[in-house]
């Protein structure tokens, strides 16, 4: 992408830091026990299993073109509902409706099942960390 810059020009990756594999809240962790229940202990990557991490971008980018970068971070609430949810997971490799094939409807009423036994209002708030990598071309 530094090529594909004019000088001066600047570059933004913005995401969250948070997956509904990795978090801690109590339907997070129920939502991981229903995927293992119906997929495994081992997290799926499509056909295989998950195996591959990167190096953190905060070690990738000062050896990049640009040289540096500045972070900035800003903390949220999010609020999820069962739909979203499971919407969620259908657009990972390791929950997808392909990987779960004729499993799908029972995972689903599994997965709502045991959400609502958590929260039945359907709202399921995650803290959520948000992170922006800055970065300029010099002129």
């Amino acid at each position: 992408l530094h090529d594909l810059l004019t000088p001066g020009g600047g570059l933004a990756i913005v995401g969250d830091t948070c997956t509904l594999w990795g978090g801690d809240a109590p339907w997070q962790l129920a939502v991981v026990d229903v995927i293992r229940r119906w997929l495994g202990e081992q997290r799926r990557a499509g056909s295989g299993v998950n195996a591959v991490s990167h190096e953190p971008w905060e070690q990738m980018f000062p050896a990049s073109p640009f040289g540096g970068y500045e972070l900035f971070h800003q903390e949220i609430t999010r609020a999820w509902d069962i739909d979203g949810i499971i919407g969620n997971l259908y657009s990972t490799s390791f929950c997808s409706p392909h990987v779960l094939g004729d499993r799908r409807s029972g995972f689903e009423r599994d997965l709502r099942d045991t959400l609502l036994a958590i929260h039945p209002d359907n709202v399921f708030p995650e803290q959520v960390e948000l992170e922006a990598f800055l970065m300029m071309k010099p002129l």
